[in-house]
């Protein structure tokens, strides 16, 4: 028994030196979201602030508005800082999910009252959203 609690009492201290730390994330220390990059199906690539991820869209601020953005309406997004790639379309696995929504402005989502206030703040009645 004595050994088996020397060896936890000599390993506590390295169990807490594996993983992402919170100095290492620069959204952490910002009030903003990860940078995304998105390129679209029309191959047009944007770059935009990742507010809120959900099951099968992304909210993001882009060019002074709030956008949504389906991911199946996307060829490619990336996130800095956040070792994630969406491709052709597909939405994240749930591991990656949480990632991401870590990483965004907004982790614990958008409820109706926080994005009527966001799109308030940017003057906008509702989401926009980006055509087919």
């Amino acid at each position: 028994m004595r050994r088996f609690l020397m060896i936890v009492f000599c390993a506590a201290p390295l169990a807490c030196q594996f993983g992402t730390r919170v100095g290492a994330l620069a959204v952490a220390h910002e009030p903003t979201g990860t940078a995304a990059t998105i390129t679209l199906l029309s191959g047009r690539s944007v770059s935009a602030e990742l507010l809120a991820v959900g099951d099968t869209d992304i909210t993001m601020l882009w060019s002074d508005s709030v956008w949504s953005l389906q991911y199946a309406r996307a060829r490619k997004m990336t996130f800095s800082g956040v070792p994630v790639t969406l491709n052709n379309g597909m939405g994240p696995t749930p591991t990656d999910r949480d990632r991401l929504r870590l990483a965004s402005r907004f982790p614990q989502g958008l409820s109706p009252d926080l994005e009527a206030r966001l799109l308030a703040a940017h003057h906008q009645a509702a989401l926009a959203a980006f055509a087919p």
